[in-house]
């Protein structure tokens, strides 16, 4: 047996759906996914409803109103504004427009980053104050600490404006090839 659906407040709309797509299930069986930006602005993707709708793409504005959530389209019907009730079963929603018309669509969350690991003054000063070994001294050393690992430290360098050496001689080389040149076009000539 299935749990109930559950109805989403503005604070439970507000947690689920910036960040998200949902896959907007249609009567004719395709599915249209909706972009929803952590801005108020939604965008979406008609796929083969695009002659339905008027354009492959189009974007809009969301905002929440009460327990509901309203849009409007830029283009997509006729730009109108609706607004609508949300249940959710896991990843199903069921939504209610407020005109009465009904449906569902998939939730895709957005997958959310580990945490980052904590950094307290004090693990930042037993790593910097820690000698740090090299592997022979660890191999030599009965009590390793496997916390005192070798840590090899890099160092970027600043690039240096070198002149290749080869161009000033391949200058040199084309100027004696130039008087050369010179000098038997002026002994063509001359004769």
């Amino acid at each position: 047996m299935s749990a109930e659906p559950i109805q989403l407040n503005g604070a439970a709309i507000q947690a689920t759906l910036p960040g998200s797509v949902l896959k907007l299930d249609t009567p004719l069986g395709m599915v249209v996914p909706i972009k929803f930006g952590g801005d108020g602005l939604m965008s979406g993707d008609a796929g083969q409803l695009a002659s339905y709708l008027g354009s492959q793409r189009d974007r809009g504005r969301y905002w929440l109103t009460d327990d509901r959530i309203c849009y409007k389209w830029f283009r997509w019907f006729s730009g109108e504004q609706h607004c609508l009730t949300i249940q959710r079963d896991g990843q199903r929603i069921f939504w209610q427009r407020d005109d009465g018309e009904t449906g569902t669509a998939t939730l895709e969350e957005p997958r959310k980053a580990p945490p980052a690991p904590a950094v307290t003054a004090t693990s930042v000063a037993s790593k910097s104050v820690r000698k740090h070994r090299t592997p022979h001294e660890r191999a030599a050393s009965p009590n390793t600490d496997p916390s005192d690992a070798y840590v090899p430290v890099l160092v970027k360098l600043p690039t240096l404006a070198v002149r290749p050496r080869k161009r000033a001689a391949v200058v040199a080389e084309d100027t004696s090839r130039t008087g050369a040149l010179d000098t038997q076009h002026a002994q063509i000539r001359s004769r």
